[in-house]
């Protein structure tokens, strides 16, 4: 089926490799939240997120490292993360859940 863009059942099956992909995920995304919350004992909210968003930072670079990628030098480009940077910080039309 070369060059058709469905996928028979065959194609959808996990195996051992896929299914441990998807528990570190779980295990990694699931503990950012037990580790913020121990952290907010010991720093501020905005140490917090400072750290977490320097070490996402840190991890990405070396994503593009391993990758041998540059960052886009294009101003376009840097727009678009410019607009995309407050990302849910904007405030919710619903209102935050202590109100």
């Amino acid at each position: 089926m070369t060059g058709d863009a469905t996928l028979s059942h065959g194609a959808l099956r996990q195996g051992p490799a896929e299914w441990a992909l998807l528990f570190t995920l779980v295990v990694l995304w699931g503990s950012s939240f037990m580790l913020v919350r121990v952290s907010l004992d010991a720093f501020t909210p905005l140490a917090v997120t400072a750290g977490r968003l320097l070490i996402g930072a840190g991890v990405l670079g070396l994503v593009l490292v391993a990758m041998r990628r540059r960052v886009s030098q294009q101003p376009r480009h840097w727009l678009f993360f410019l607009a995309m940077a407050p990302g849910d910080r904007w405030p919710s039309p619903r209102g935050s859940p202590e109100s």
